[in-house]
């Protein structure tokens, strides 16, 4: 609706998985250093942790989509199974095992091992990617960990990233979970953009949908932006994209401070409809 009004090619406050398109703050940065380590020398396990909305899927996304796929089987949960049966049936299914629903977890286990095993003297790599680690129980956090464990005398046949909130932060601290912790080779927890991040964030982000307005913000509106995102990109996405549209009805060019708290308070009445 606003598009032509501001001479863009696209809306540009929507979540990009290119990797083009990606803005790379410093902890983003060092984040995708990390899961491209972790990948490349199949060690271990990678651990990501972030609040929700820190972009920790789109960091994951970036990655994979760099990756070789004749190199790479990729088994990739955007929300974890259930249980441990459903996650290792998964997981056999996604390698091609044809399991049995009946089976037990022991023989989803063994029947995994066997057939990375056998697969591995190919050099094809499998990476096991589990989004929203933080809903997965200890029982099955120990399966993961029992994948992990499975080794041959060159490499690991499957590395695992395990992306989660917080509160995975505090299962992982369990001391039930001390074995897993030793089998984490990468760990890093992605904070929220500083001002200047964010700052810079948005002007790419308008800069990536050929603008040449990218200071269409004031400076009172991305202190406003900041202190209600608290640094968190998919919030200002929320925000700039309703700001936008509040100016535009205002038939400015210039997103104002006013612009910000409508936005602010659109967002706040839609979610608590």
């Amino acid at each position: 609706m606003y598009l032509s009004f501001f001479g863009f090619s696209a809306k540009p406050f929507t979540i990009q998985s290119k990797q083009s398109q990606i803005f790379m703050g410093s902890s983003y940065a060092s984040a995708l250093s990390l899961l491209r380590y972790g990948v490349e020398n199949h060690d271990g396990m990678t651990v990501i942790i972030g609040e929700v909305g820190c972009g920790k899927t789109t960091l994951c996304q970036a990655l994979l989509d760099t990756l070789d796929k004749r190199l790479y089987t990729i088994i990739h949960f955007a929300i974890p199974p259930k249980t441990e049966e459903e996650l290792l049936y998964a997981i056999a299914n996604a390698l091609k095992i044809n399991p049995q629903k009946s089976h037990h977890s022991a023989e989803f286990r063994d029947q995994i091992a066997q057939k990375l095993l056998k697969s591995n003297s190919r050099r094809k790599h499998r990476l096991l990617v589990i989004d929203e680690a933080q809903n997965l129980s200890n029982a099955m956090l120990e399966d993961v960990r029992l994948l992990s464990n499975i080794a041959t005398p060159d490499s690991p046949p499957m590395h695992i990233i395990l992306l989660g909130q917080p509160e995975l932060k505090q299962h992982l601290r369990q001391r039930c979970m001390r074995q897993l912790r030793q089998r984490i080779s990468v760990f890093h927890e992605l904070r929220p953009m500083r001002f200047d991040e964010m700052r810079h964030y948005i002007q790419h982000c308008l800069h990536s949908v050929q603008t040449e307005h990218t200071s269409l913000f004031t400076y009172w509106a991305l202190r406003k932006i900041f202190r209600h995102s608290r640094g968190i990109p998919r919030i200002m996405n929320h925000i700039c994209d309703r700001a936008l549209m509040s100016a535009y009805i205002r038939n400015s060019h210039q997103v104002r401070r006013c612009d910000v708290i409508r936005a602010i308070h659109d967002i706040q009445q839609l979610e608590m409809s």
